[in-house]
């Protein structure tokens, strides 16, 4: 065991000390307790779902920004050919 000193807001610790609770009464450490709750954060916090929502949003707030800021009808060119035209 290692102790750790970190800050947290009142609702994090009251979270944490009750799965502390519930990890002793089922014979667990906190850390196996919170893998089988979180299963995300067992490797590292990546899970192909995650992912994916993760980049369902940024693909939303860019369509939703690109609504607002740009001219309606306007086209981006994003190829590699005019990206790079002038360097040839």
């Amino acid at each position: 065991m290692i102790t750790k000193m970190i800050e947290v807001d009142p609702l994090a610790a009251d979270i944490l000390l009750r799965a502390a609770e519930r990890a002793r009464s089922n014979g667990l450490t906190l850390g196996s307790y919170l893998s089988q709750e979180l299963p995300a954060e067992q490797n590292g916090g990546h899970s192909h779902f995650s992912q994916r929502e993760a980049w369902e949003a940024f693909v939303a707030g860019m369509s939703d920004w690109s609504k607002s800021n740009l001219p309606p009808g306007a086209f981006i060119d994003d190829s590699r050919e005019s990206m790079y035209d002038d360097r040839c």
